[in-house]
């Protein structure tokens, strides 16, 4: 009932019972588990997502295959097409493989640009 909220609350904060203030109490309790579970989710997303891109990048570049062709498919890879993990295909997954994808149009760029020079 009522009377036990009470006496929680009075045991968590030492001023006059409040059920109100056992349920900020509750509440931030319950936010800050989420935001571990967001951090856990999130860094398993993101190991699967650079095990995708790097894998297949390694792969290619093992196999020697023409430039042209191993361009088109990290486009793929980047772009979550050529990618394993089909459960992350989101607007956030796809966000993340095009940053990564302009940050490695950036890199090849920069390569291309001090071979020339």
């Amino acid at each position: 009932g009522h009377r036990e909220y009470n006496s929680i609350s009075y045991t968590l904060y030492n001023f006059p019972p409040s059920s109100f203030f056992l349920v900020i109490y509750l509440f931030i309790r319950f936010i800050r588990v989420l935001l571990a579970f967001k951090y856990v989710i999130f860094l398993t997303i993101s190991s699967i997502l650079l095990f995708d891109i790097l894998k297949p990048l390694f792969y290619l570049r093992r196999l020697k295959i023409k430039h042209r062709f191993r361009k088109l498919y990290s486009f793929h890879i980047f772009f979550g097409l050529g990618s394993s993990s089909t459960e992350f295909q989101t607007s956030t997954y796809s966000k993340i493989c095009r940053h990564w994808f302009l940050l490695y149009c950036r890199f090849k760029n920069r390569s291309a640009n001090s071979q020339i020079s």
